[in-house]
């Protein structure tokens, strides 16, 4: 039995892309491990958790018959540094005020048509070549 729900939510540019791409994943998701029937009370269950902010637990594991060698540890990705759009903003502003409102438009135009429009995962690297054109 498949139910459709009708929701609107009202986004940013970028949040409704990054809602895009999460309902792509899982469309291509449901494509690779094809439908699943989940009873309506369980369902119904697990929304009044996610709203109260309860996880689910994770079902109890059978103890191992063999013992697996443990993996290699991997070693943690750097981490991003985080940069605020205001920061990106404020660069903008001084290297604008220092004549290089040029140079400023063309990077900022090779990610978006605004800096309000820059997606997240970008910001990093465009406030790294704002701050090329200081030196």
């Amino acid at each position: 039995m498949q139910m459709n729900f009708p929701v609107e939510i009202n986004l940013s540019e970028v949040d409704r892309a990054l809602l895009t791409r999460v309902a792509e994943g899982l469309e291509n998701l449901a494509g690779v491990i094809g439908p699943v029937e989940i009873p309506i009370d369980q369902l119904a269950a697990a929304l009044a958790n996610a709203e109260l902010g309860i996880m689910p637990e994770a079902p109890a594991e059978e103890a191992p018959q063999k013992e697996e060698p443990a993996p290699e540890p991997t070693p943690e990705p750097e981490p991003v540094p985080t940069v605020d759009r205001a920061e990106v903003r404020q660069k903008i502003v001084k290297l604008s005020a220092a004549g290089k409102k040029a140079e400023v438009k063309a990077i900022v135009n090779e990610y978006a048509a605004t800096v309000s429009d820059i997606p997240e995962d970008k910001l990093a690297e465009v406030l790294n070549k704002l701050n090329a054109l200081e030196d």
